[in-house]
C-alpha cells in the first residue's frame, strides 16, 4: 500500500554523499598545516639558491678579472713592441756585413765552373759597368741546381750602388739584381710585394713601392710586423690602404701577409 512517504522517496538521494562541515578550528588546523609544508619545501629550496651578497660578489670578482685582463693584455702590448725593437736592432746588426754583398739571378752558368768570372763578364757585358767592381767572393745558394741565385761580396758597398743603378737595364730579361736581405726582411719583402701586385691591379694610378720591409704608396709609409701592416703614428693602417685604394682591403692584406711559404 503507498504511503505518504513513498511519495518523498526519490532513488537518485540516496547515493549522494552526505555535507561535512568543518569547524572552524579545523579549517585553521589545515591552513597551518598547509603553511608548514610549504615552508618545508621552500627551506629546502633555499640553500641552494644564491644570496644578494653571494651576487655582489661573483660582480666584484668578474670586474677584478676584467680589470686583471686588461693589464695583462697592457703587458703583452709592451713586450710585443719591445720584440720588435729588438728584432730591429738584431736585423739592423745583421745587415751591416751584407751591405757589401748582391745577389744575382737568372744568370747561366754551371755550378763547377769559375762562377766569379761569369759574374764579372755579366756586369760588364749587361750592366755595362766599367771598370768591373772588384769582387771579394761568390757563393751558389744552391750548388745543386743550375743557375740557382748567386750571392756575391764586393769589396766596396759604393760598388754596390753603382750596380743597383744599372739595374733598369734588366727590366723584360729574366735577369735580377737584389739585396742581400736578413732572411726575416726578405719574408717580409716577398709578402708586401704580393701585396704590391695586387694594389696595383686594384688601382694602377697609385705609386706603390717596397723597400727593405717597408712598402711606400703615394708617399704614406706602411711598416711591416708579424702582427700585419701598421703605421710609425700607430694608426689604422689596413683602414688608411682602404681609402687610398678605394676598395676595403682589409681580406687583401691579410691573405697576402699570412702567406707563409718559404722564399726560394
Amino acid at each position: 500500500r503507498k504511503t505518504d512517504s513513498d511519495d518523498d522517496y526519490n532513488p537518485n538521494l540516496v547515493n549522494m554523499p552526505q555535507e561535512t562541515n568543518l569547524s572552524e578550528a579545523s579549517m585553521s588546523e589545515l591552513v597551518n598545516r598547509l603553511g608548514a609544508l610549504m615552508d618545508a619545501k621552500i627551506s629546502a629550496i633555499l640553500p641552494g639558491l644564491a644570496t644578494k651578497n653571494d651576487i655582489d660578489g661573483i660582480n666584484e670578482k668578474l670586474n677584478d678579472m676584467a680589470a686583471e685582463n686588461l693589464i695583462l693584455k697592457q703587458d703583452i702590448g709592451r713586450l710585443s713592441a719591445e720584440c720588435m725593437r729588438r728584432q730591429k736592432q738584431i736585423e739592423l746588426m745583421d745587415g751591416v756585413p751584407r751591405k757589401s754583398n748582391l745577389i744575382f739571378s737568372g744568370i747561366d752558368y754551371e755550378p763547377l765552373g769559375d762562377v766569379k768570372v761569369v759574374i764579372e763578364s755579366f756586369i760588364s757585358q749587361v750592366l755595362k759597368v766599367d771598370p768591373v767592381p772588384m769582387i771579394a767572393d761568390v757563393f751558389s745558394l744552391n750548388r745543386n741546381k743550375r743557375n740557382s741565385p748567386v750571392l756575391v761580396k764586393f769589396v766596396r758597398s759604393v760598388d754596390v750602388h753603382a750596380i743597383l743603378k744599372t739595374t733598369a737595364r734588366l727590366r723584360g730579361t729574366g735577369y735580377n739584381i737584389d739585396r742581400d736581405y736578413p732572411e726575416h726582411t726578405r719574408a717580409a719583402r716577398r709578402k708586401l710585394l704580393k701585396l704590391r701586385r695586387k694594389i696595383i691591379n686594384m688601382k694602377g694610378t697609385l705609386r706603390v713601392s717596397v723597400r727593405g720591409d717597408l712598402m711606400y704608396v703615394d708617399g704614406k709609409r706602411f711598416d711591416y710586423s708579424l702582427e700585419g701592416l701598421v703605421l710609425q703614428d700607430g694608426g689604422d693602417a689596413v683602414h688608411l690602404l682602404s681609402s687610398l685604394c678605394g676598395a676595403d682591403m682589409e681580406s687583401t692584406v691579410q691573405s697576402c701577409l699570412s702567406d707563409t711559404r718559404m722564399e726560394s
